[in-house]
């Protein structure tokens, strides 16, 4: 056999290639399709099973009177504003 031009044929791949490299190949082809199995299982399960809450600045029902920001934290006094007297008057049974 000589030198050839164009694509071998699988015949010729594994007849030529050492044995060693075609192992170690298939090795790699395998690990690489388990892992991406894995992480497409994993991505699937994460995205099916997550729960959405509403964001703890969101969470008065009735218009804000007292302040002018829905606060977080324990004790809703968390803001951007870094002023509790700009916060509504807290709602305790959002964190239950």
């Amino acid at each position: 056999m000589g030198e050839w031009e164009g694509v071998p044929s699988i015949s010729q791949v594994f007849r030529l290639c050492p044995k060693w490299m075609i192992i170690a190949t298939f090795i790699i082809i395998v690990l690489g399709f388990t892992g991406a199995a894995a992480a497409t299982y994993s991505a699937i399960l994460e995205l099916s099973t997550t729960s959405f809450q509403k964001p703890c600045y969101f969470f008065s029902t009735q218009p804000n009177n007292e302040g002018h920001t829905n606060c977080c934290g324990e004790n809703q006094t968390i803001s951007r504003y870094n002023d509790p007297n700009k916060c509504s008057k807290p709602d305790r049974d959002y964190y239950t």
